[in-house]
């Protein structure tokens, strides 16, 4: 009789446990603020990517010691602004399956290095993007700036109507890492 009593009250107590812990938990969003939030760069750049674009490898991630792989000749320059990791891919449009493009997100880690690296790159005009620079260097390239982050997307067979495209692109890469929750390596 007593072990009954003692299991009924055990089973009624996690009962009531249980209901508490429901009702005080907040289901998760993934927005904040109508801001849509991300689980890391390779996310925030897939989702970056517009219907008539197809991601057409997986995402490529390079850090200080493979950058030299990707940027053969190049890496000097961002390893000396803080560069920490490089989240990319490459795609190419549904409309013409010849047009590849790629996008590149360089990590510097601050936000003073991603700009003084953007202001190093940049020559050409400057277009304000939603609080950011926009910087197109020739039709088939831009290039921007959004806080930590340095941002590199081109067509890689230098089409030359591509450009309200690729800006396009950037504008949503920069929107979509703003709601980065953190950058996995």
């Amino acid at each position: 009789m007593k072990l009954q009593g003692a299991l009924w009250y055990v089973q009624s107590l996690r009962g009531w446990l249980l209901a508490i812990l429901l009702c005080s938990c907040t289901p998760f969003s993934n927005t904040l603020n109508g801001q849509h939030r991300f689980p890391s760069v390779p996310a925030a750049l897939q989702a970056s990517l517009p219907a008539e674009c197809a991601a057409s490898s997986n995402p490529y991630v390079y850090d200080n010691q493979t950058l030299y792989a990707y940027l053969n000749g190049g890496a000097d320059l961002f390893l000396k602004h803080g560069f920490q990791f490089l989240h990319g891919t490459v795609c190419k449009t549904a409309t013409d399956q010849s047009v590849w493009l790629s996008v590149d997100v360089y990590d510097l880690g601050s936000e003073q290095n991603a700009r003084a690296l953007f202001q190093k790159k940049c020559s050409a005009t400057e277009l304000a993007s939603e609080g950011t620079f926009l910087a197109c260097n020739g039709t088939g390239y831009v290039q921007a700036q959004s806080g930590k982050y340095y941002i590199e997307v081109q067509s890689l067979n230098h089409q030359e109507d591509l450009l309200p495209l690729l800006q396009e692109i950037m504008v949503r890469v920069q929107r979509n890492l703003k709601g980065v929750i953190r950058a996995k390596r």
